[in-house]
């Protein structure tokens, strides 16, 4: 049995990753600032409580993982609500260490055992907030983009031994995008508007991403290492209006 890691596992999407994986026969090890969640009493699951952004956590979580992890699921990510030309340097530091250097943290303490082990993956779940964003999202844009791009150089970098693979889901319905929705006078409405701005008219469920995420591991991953796989209803193809 292969073990997974899984950071965010108590959140939405990370949650349903988790739970995909263990249906799908792997070990999993979540990672995540709060306690573990409660779908996951089972004996094929550990739960490390970590702030991401403290590299001498990092560091010893992973002095004390198995040797037999082959994937590593990057689904933790901070979405603060800050605009850019505020000079909120902590919001910065604190989006990028969550979403981009604590990936390469991991990556990095975790090298020689996902070379060792199938399927040698590297899996950011990035967002569609990389090439499309709103107002007061800054921090959380760039460093959403940054994400994306550490998952094309490092593919170059890690090649063969270890695959990288970006996928960037749009609208879905997690604590996330209701904490995004909160800004606008009405939550109701705007959530109307963004799933009528949607192809399926319809956002995402978190397990949508989570079986995306399972469907690649069936793929043929040394050739899409490097890629950024977009699950966004079409929003990132649409011209507005259309």
């Amino acid at each position: 049995m292969t073990s997974a890691i899984v950071t965010g596992a108590s959140g939405g999407i990370g949650s349903e990753i988790a739970r995909a994986l263990l249906a799908d026969g792997f070990r999993v090890i979540g990672i995540d600032k709060v306690s573990q969640s409660p779908h996951f009493v089972q004996s094929d699951y550990t739960h490390y409580e970590v702030d991401l952004a403290n590299e001498a956590a990092l560091q010893a979580i992973c002095d004390v993982l198995p040797d037999d992890v082959g994937l590593l699921v990057h689904a933790a990510a901070t979405q603060l609500i800050v605009a850019a030309g505020t000079g909120d340097a902590d919001a910065w530091v604190s989006s990028f260490w969550v979403n981009v250097v604590s990936l390469e943290l991991l990556t990095t303490h975790l090298r020689t055992r996902l070379s060792a082990n199938a399927p040698h993956l590297v899996l950011s779940v990035g967002s569609v907030h990389e090439i499309l964003t709103s107002h007061q999202m800054a921090p959380y844009s760039v460093s959403k983009a940054a994400q994306a791009s550490w998952v094309r150089a490092a593919a170059i970098d890690l090649a063969p031994h270890v695959y990288t693979i970006n996928v960037a889901p749009g609208a879905t319905l997690t604590a996330m995008l209701q904490a995004s929705l909160n800004r606008n006078p009405s939550t109701e409405i705007a959530l109307e508007k963004l799933t009528a701005s949607l192809l399926p008219d319809r956002a995402l469920e978190p397990r949508e991403v989570a079986q995306m995420c399972i469907s690649l591991l069936r793929a043929p991953l040394p050739h899409l290492t490097g890629s950024t796989i977009r699950v966004d209803g079409g929003s990132s193809i649409c011209l507005p209006g259309e």
